[in-house]
């Protein structure tokens, strides 16, 4: 049996090592990377809602304005009641206006279609939009939360 020497055995484990760190490394990015993606590098700003108008049942429309900061790809939005981060339930929403192709800047939306009546919209509710900027994972962007648009 051939003697390998300590320096060949240390080498050995440090390149192990490195892979080893690398993985896990990955592995955070990967499963955090949206996290501080969405936190440090929104697609969008808050939306500032301008007027709301009660629809029959308990229904909103919504106009409302925000800035897109990035250029990428709008995949849907989806609106929220109850505490983000914590027990919440996923509610209809909608857009009216015609679909089209935003680049970066301030834009306004006419319409708006949220199954909540204004007083929970304001209070406690909350809207994420969606966006593809890259292969790597969907972008999740806090695009509005009532009890800080009363503020």
């Amino acid at each position: 049996m051939r003697h390998v020497s300590n320096k060949v055995l240390l080498t050995i484990t440090h390149m192990l090592l490195g892979i080893f760190l690398t993985l896990i490394m990955g592995m955070v990015i990967w499963g955090y990377g949206s996290l501080i993606e969405s936190r440090f590098y929104p697609v969008v700003s808050q939306a500032r809602i301008h007027s709301y108008e009660s629809l029959e049942g308990s229904q909103t429309k919504l106009a409302f304005s925000a800035t897109k900061f990035r250029e990428c790809i709008f995949l849907k939005a989806e609106w929220f009641v109850g505490e983000q981060g914590g027990r919440a339930a996923r509610v209809s929403s909608r857009f009216i206006d015609k679909p089209t192709v935003r680049g970066k800047g301030r834009h306004s939306w006419q319409g708006m279609i949220v199954d909540l009546p204004e007083s929970l919209i304001r209070e406690s509710s909350y809207a994420i939009v969606y966006h593809n900027c890259h292969p790597f994972w969907t972008t999740r962007t806090t695009f509005f939360i009532g009890a800080e648009d009363t503020k």
